[in-house]
């Protein structure tokens, strides 16, 4: 319609929807009261009395708005044809779709339109106009315009023709003859600026979803060679790393800098083990001791990290993406960048104060800053965490600035200011694993070439691979040396904290 310099108001569905049932003569009586609506375009199929009904309404109320009206079903009635649903059952005369034709055509008034026709004989078409195909909707809705001096809704209107404004092929564009692949449209205003708009708003977002049962981007095998995002994995074992690849696979892109895959490399080891007496070790030695096979001991580890072990790394991306989503942060690694990276820092102390101070005015929990403090290095006046000191150490050897793991410095002293700490709180190795990963992905978001929950996951992922290996190493040792670890209570020490019921009151109630 938008070729015909016609704009589409709203279109509404009747079936499977909340408006099933609803009968046309209340649409048609909602349409007749918007006065942005010049022209209504009807879709009609054989069965029900709908249309009759509104007919005889359009006729006792004079209706005063032109329809362009489209019958289809016509070929089920040459052929006894059954339409599969249960609104196309024909109830007798008038319900059939060369029957609904006709009854349209006596209320309009005029001949069926043609393709072509430039006037319609007779009289003005001032009820509407019967097409006898969908594609001859836009020039009939022109015509009709213009025999009843309707103003168009687009004073400059194009022909139609082909205009896909996004298309993505993906790699069935490579193996389709060029002739067969359309080339991307222009998106028409109004919607160009609407899509901007939704652009704009989608920070990360706006990835197209599909079936992907049988398919993936991630991975690839012709049945000779696997890929990861189509590179050939022969390749990456000879010239890459394990941590190089663990960037391609979970982000879909290779490193862009040669120090990112050192990086990462680096929190996998740091994320390794925190001693025998971590969650995650527990568990992995709990499962040794049921007798389980090593994998199934690296999901027991796996199972015991949560939002409070291990988790934390995804609120601190959250947060620093939040932070830093309005600041004019290109590149994470550049340097020169501190008065920035201390503004958002203040940014987010003055937000956590006034958080702070509302919750103590509810009398609420109140939220801490992710992934600051931690339960061993916290006594000094200024705490470090010693994993994340080794990552610091790296960056400052290799002369490369880092604008979140700064960040996370800075917060930790505006708090510590603002008297909302009492000390510099530790940046723990959560912190730094976020802060990684963020740098890393900063680029593609910017670039919305992969979403916030990924990224938000990634931190999560990134501490999970290096403890479920450590958890395979408290495995191993303590299927070799520990004895079985019996979780087990006596019953006598075990204490019940519903009272045992009194005989018969354990009884099934009687149906009333």
């Amino acid at each position: 319609m938008y070729g015909a310099g016609i704009g589409v108001r709203f279109g509404i569905s009747t079936g499977k929807d909340h408006l099933i049932l609803t009968p046309l003569r209340d649409l048609l009586a909602m349409a007749a009261h918007d006065d942005e609506t010049k022209v209504i375009v009807l879709y009609v199929e054989p069965g029900g009395l709908y249309e009759q009904e509104a007919l005889a309404w359009m006729e006792e109320t004079r209706f005063n708005k032109p329809v362009i009206v489209y019958v289809g079903g016509t070929l089920a009635d040459e052929k006894s044809m059954s339409l599969g649903h249960a609104g196309a059952v024909v109830e007798g005369r008038g319900t059939s779709a060369r029957d609904k034709a006709a009854l349209f055509d006596v209320y309009l008034g005029v001949p069926p339109y043609a393709h072509g026709t430039k006037a319609v004989r007779g009289h003005k078409p001032t009820r509407g106009l019967r097409i006898q195909a969908l594609h001859d909707l836009p020039e009939a809705a022109r015509m009709l315009y213009d025999v009843l001096d309707i103003e168009r809704d687009y004073q400059h209107y194009a022909p139609l023709k082909l205009n896909p404004w996004i298309i993505n092929m993906g790699d069935l564009a490579k193996r389709l003859p060029p002739r067969l692949v359309p080339s991307e449209g222009a998106i028409p205003e109004p919607y160009k600026e609407q899509f901007a708009a939704a652009q704009r708003t989608q920070f990360g977002r706006g990835i197209t979803r599909r079936d992907m049962r049988n398919a993936s981007h991630a991975s690839s095998n012709d049945g000779v060679t696997p890929r990861i995002y189509g590179r050939n994995l022969m390749e990456l074992m000879q010239h890459g790393s394990f941590a190089g690849t663990v960037i391609l696979g979970w982000t879909g892109y290779p490193a862009r800098q040669p120090f990112e895959a050192a990086l990462v490399e680096q929190t996998l080891i740091a994320s390794f083990t925190n001693g025998p007496g971590a969650i995650s070790s527990q568990a992995a030695k709990l499962s040794a001791s049921a007798g389980n096979e090593p994998h199934t001991a690296m999901i027991a580890t796996l199972a015991c990290m949560g939002s409070v072990h291990g988790g934390n790394g995804a609120d601190a991306v959250s947060m620093m993406i939040e932070a830093f989503a309005k600041s004019k942060l290109e590149d994470p690694y550049a340097a020169g960048q501190d008065a920035l990276v201390r503004a958002v820092a203040q940014e987010v102390t003055a937000d956590t104060q006034r958080r702070k101070r509302e919750a103590q005015d509810n009398d609420k929990q109140f939220d801490r800053v992710p992934c600051l403090g931690h339960p061993v290095y916290r006594t000094a006046e200024i705490n470090y965490d010693p994993r994340e000191r080794v990552i610091a150490a790296y960056l400052e050897q290799a002369g490369v600035a880092h604008a979140f793991l700064a960040f996370y410095h800075a917060l930790a002293r505006a708090l510590r200011d603002a008297g909302i700490t009492r000390n510099v709180l530790a940046v723990n190795v959560d912190a730094a694993i976020a802060c990684v990963w963020l740098g890393i992905c900063w680029p593609l978001l910017l670039d919305k070439k992969i979403t916030v929950a990924r990224v938000k996951r990634i931190a999560m992922a990134a501490f999970a691979l290096g403890r479920a290996a450590g958890g395979a190493s408290e495995y191993f040792d303590h299927a070799d040396f520990g004895q079985p670890m019996d979780m087990r209570i006596s019953v006598t020490e075990c204490q019940s904290l519903t009272p045992p019921k009194a005989d018969g009151e354990c009884r099934i109630a009687n149906k009333e």
